[in-house]
């Protein structure tokens, strides 16, 4: 059984990722450019978020996360763009609960 393929949030076009550029750009041309965020930063709303996530289940398993993009768009108080970092599935952490620990 192949297993069922889904993808989840943002539809990132990474060429127009790549051109947001620091000083350069604000909310207004991020807006125009990649649109609206996935999700804002809940303690501060200078801080936007936008997540690709793939993934794939098989049949009575666990969903496993094939490819994963997050593009964070850091702005000033006067709303023009002071940080863009980009991370993928590399930095998904897999932690295994176990009891009191």
């Amino acid at each position: 059984c192949p297993g069922i393929q889904d993808h989840r949030g943002y539809v990132m076009d990474k060429e127009l990722a790549q051109g947001i550029q620091v000083g350069i750009d604000n909310k207004e041309s991020v807006t125009r450019t990649l649109g609206r965020p996935t999700f804002v930063g809940q303690f501060d709303a200078n801080d936007w978020y936008y997540l690709s996530a793939d993934t794939k289940v098989i049949p009575f398993r666990s969903a496993k996360t094939i490819d994963q993009d997050l593009l964070h768009v850091r702005f000033d108080a006067a709303g023009n763009v002071v940080a863009v970092n980009r991370t993928d599935e590399t930095q998904i952490a897999s932690i295994n609960p176990s009891k009191d620990k």
